[in-house]
């Protein structure tokens, strides 16, 4: 665990993904520097300072801020002052589904928007066998379509 001190914050990054849909790979130099994350810990300082800003909120920030430090055991972070975050991203609200709901970390009930459902399910997709031989390698679906297949 990370312990912030005076007005810093320690944010994970949210890096593109290394491969397209389509299943080509996107090298690191190609990508660009990430500018938006996830935070993880907040100073005393920002806690005064800026209440609206909690761990756990995503955040966007300028791509070259901060330092990257890594730890042993946990992710790399990127650590800076709160004043360089530019925004707190909300996620929208587009609706909630009645009588569906999920756990937090705690344990405590919260219900499911339709957002939630749909991305828990085109996640489930990708990482079946299935879904990998569609999103991944369209060829082996062609081929297993001429020989009668799926």
């Amino acid at each position: 665990m990370i312990e912030m001190i005076l007005n810093k914050v320690a944010i994970l990054p949210l890096h593109d993904p290394e491969y397209s849909a389509g299943g080509i790979y996107i090298p690191d130099m190609a990508r660009e520097r990430c500018d938006q994350g996830i935070v993880k810990a907040i100073g005393p300082q920002v806690i005064e300072k800026l209440p609206e800003l909690r761990p756990g909120d995503h955040v966007l920030y300028g791509g070259w801020e901060g330092s990257v430090v890594e730890l042993d055991g946990e992710h790399k972070f990127i650590v800076m002052e709160a004043s360089r975050i530019r925004a707190i991203i909300h996620p929208p609200d587009i609706g909630i589904v009645p009588g569906v709901f999920f756990l937090d970390r705690e344990g405590k009930p919260f219900p499911a928007t339709f957002e939630t459902i749909q991305s828990l399910i085109a996640d489930a997709i990708q990482e079946s066998d299935w879904g990998k031989i569609v999103m991944g390698k369209g060829y082996l679906l062609k081929k297993q379509v001429e020989k009668g297949g799926y």
